[in-house]
């Protein structure tokens, strides 16, 4: 009986051996299942999670023999240990002494170019500090995380370390009384982690060091790398001040660089992605209104309306409607801003929105009539197309529906035939009857829109019901084109 027991034994600590050495061996990227296998081989052994830290520190610390034990098992090993329950123990200073111990590991192993550092981070976040027993060490923690964040160019280890370093700083009451974005410009990569740090901020402090804060946003926005970052802390700082605060704090910084045409790029971009979008988001139509009322350039105006436009905070009457539409059609006439004015003409962010005439108008005067082409007239054109069959489809399922951009589908059939007819413009003309027969026919799951189309109006190739209404009346004659397409060739 004892033999058999003892044979038992034998062959289970020998079946957990080999286990153990071919976890040892193991070089591939899959460090999870893979550490928790070790955990599941190594407990049968060691009983407990105390035991488990010895056989830790007997394994990867024997000062006894001096076999090298390879960077990526000592990884395996370390992330095994997030699922051990030590902090229930009573033995407090054996498990204080491993904490140290294992913080000198995980340091000793980060490499800022290492995807592998992320599991070391894991259990940075999940065994070291879910004890109080490192609060002595958290600057040196915290030093070491920065220094990560620094160097490395691996966004997940870029995401996560800041979400650690957010955790002890707020947490531990560890945040500085200030931000200094000059040094922490790297760390900067999301809003809402970025606006709890500057939640310690007073609103005094901000007003009293803005203009330090505008020119560490203006200094960055002419480098690509951190304009983002930049953006982060402008949209951060405007989002405490209301529109009145903007322009008492904010704008007197500003206001210098946008009073005349900007010609840097990178700066220019900048302006485009991150300073009109977030100012726009945060005052809306407020702040068309003051900028109005300033000495800015037509073309800046145009980008602010645009992203008006685009945010839904002005809608189609609107635009056609005092200093917006004055701004528009004085920049559909400049051949610097004129098609920027197409796509604001062109963009139609509401299904149920119906085209004002006035923009039919400034299509046929500043376009058609010019027989403007380019890549961009295109593309935008083709969203004017696409809105009309789309929502003409959509609101003929109403009762007694009657289609209301039959006089301008004319005057394009009319501008089409007669330029074919006459060998005018026929480029444009040929691309214009083009797209607008692939748009009349196309299904609508294939239409790129800004707005979702609900399941029950979506229909398929040939199908679109304005289409056949136009084939039926004659109104856009597909047979008179083909022709006219055939002749010529």
């Amino acid at each position: 009986m004892l033999d058999s027991e003892f044979n038992d034994s034998n062959a289970s600590l020998s079946a957990t051996l080999l286990k153990f050495i071919a976890i040892r061996k193991y070089s591939g990227n899959n460090i999870e299942p893979v550490a928790f296998d070790l955990y599941k081989c190594l407990s049968t052994v060691a009983k407990s999670d105390i035991m488990y830290m010895y056989l830790y520190l007997k394994i990867l610390h024997n000062r006894e023999t001096d076999i090298k034990i390879p960077k990526h098992f000592q990884i395996i090993f370390m992330s095994s240990l997030r699922h051990l329950k030590i902090f229930s123990s009573s033995d407090i200073d054996c498990i204080r002494f491993f904490i140290y111990l294992l913080v000198k590991d995980i340091f000793a192993n980060l490499d800022p170019l290492d995807f592998r550092t992320i599991y070391l981070l894991k259990v940075l976040n999940q065994v070291v500090l879910k004890s109080n027993w490192v609060i002595d060490i958290y600057q040196l923690i915290l030093s070491k995380l920065y220094t990560l964040l620094y160097a490395t160019p691996l966004t997940p280890l870029k995401s996560l370390s800041l979400q650690i370093i957010n955790n002890i700083e707020l947490n531990n009451n560890l945040f500085k009384p200030h931000l200094e974005p000059y040094l922490n410009i790297t760390v900067i990569t999301n809003f809402e982690n970025s606006r709890s740090r500057f939640s310690f901020i007073s609103n005094y402090y901000i007003m009293q060091n803005i203009r330090e804060y505008m020119k560490f946003i203006h200094k960055f926005f002419h480098f690509n790398v951190h304009n983002r970052a930049a953006g982060i802390v402008y949209k951060c700082i405007i989002s405490r001040f209301n529109i009145q605060e903007f322009q008492e704090y904010v704008w007197p910084f500003w206001k210098g660089y946008l009073e005349k045409e900007i010609e840097e790029r990178e700066f220019s971009q900048s302006l485009v992605k991150y300073w009109i979008p977030y100012t726009v988001d945060c005052y809306g139509i407020d702040i068309f209104t003051f900028f109005s009322t300033q000495e800015i350039s037509r073309s800046f105006l145009l980008l602010v309306i645009y992203e008006l436009r685009r945010k839904r905070h002005i809608s189609v009457e609107y635009l056609y409607d005092g200093i917006i539409f004055e701004t528009l059609l004085c920049c559909a006439e400049n051949k610097n801003t004129f098609e920027k004015s197409m796509e604001i003409c062109c963009t139609f962010p509401v299904l149920n929105e119906k085209i004002s005439e006035k923009c039919f108008d400034i299509i046929e005067k500043y376009f058609l009539l010019n027989n403007y082409s380019s890549a961009f007239f295109e593309k935008h054109i083709n969203r004017l197309l696409t809105h009309i069959f789309i929502s003409e489809h959509v609101n003929s399922l109403k009762p007694a529906y009657k289609f209301v951009y039959d006089d301008f589908i004319s005057k394009l059939s009319n501008y089409i035939t007669r330029n074919l007819t006459t060998r005018k413009s026929t480029y444009v003309s040929i691309k214009l009857c083009m797209n607008l027969v692939e748009i009349m026919k196309k299904p609508s799951k294939d239409f790129k829109l800004s707005y979702d189309l609900p399941k029950k109006f979506a229909y398929g190739f040939e199908e679109n019901r304005y289409y056949l209404y136009l084939h039926k009346n004659g109104i856009f004659d597909l047979l008179t084109t083909k022709k006219i397409l055939l002749q010529m060739n």
